[in-house]
């Protein structure tokens, strides 16, 4: 229905002789998403390969320096512990099993 009434919307626009300026669409300022998606893709294989935990502290290592932190000894600190915080959450308390890999718990 969204698209219906854009196409109508764009003809009456065009029956009264007016223009209608589309937006101009900028991929540079879309870098840090595409990179997140990107790097989320390659937390699901590197996860499948290794295993949740090494995945995961890789993931959260990479995310914490794509969003600025460039503090190298806090982002691996943070990254390790709040792996296996995670880890023993949903493995231990809730029960979830984990996806196998070459390292596994």
């Amino acid at each position: 229905m969204g698209a219906a009434g854009l196409i109508l919307e764009w003809v009456s626009i065009r029956k009264e002789g007016l223009k209608l300026p589309l937006p101009q669409l900028r991929l540079t300022q879309y870098i840090p998403q595409i990179v997140m998606v990107a790097a989320g893709f390659l937390f699901i294989l590197l996860a499948d390969f290794l295993g949740f935990l090494p995945a995961s502290i890789i993931f959260i290592g990479f995310v914490l320096f794509l969003f600025g932190s460039r503090n190298w000894k806090f982002n691996l600190v943070f990254a390790v512990v709040y792996g296996v915080l995670i880890f023993l959450l949903f493995s231990k308390i809730l029960g979830i099993r984990f996806i196998g890999g070459l390292i596994r718990f």
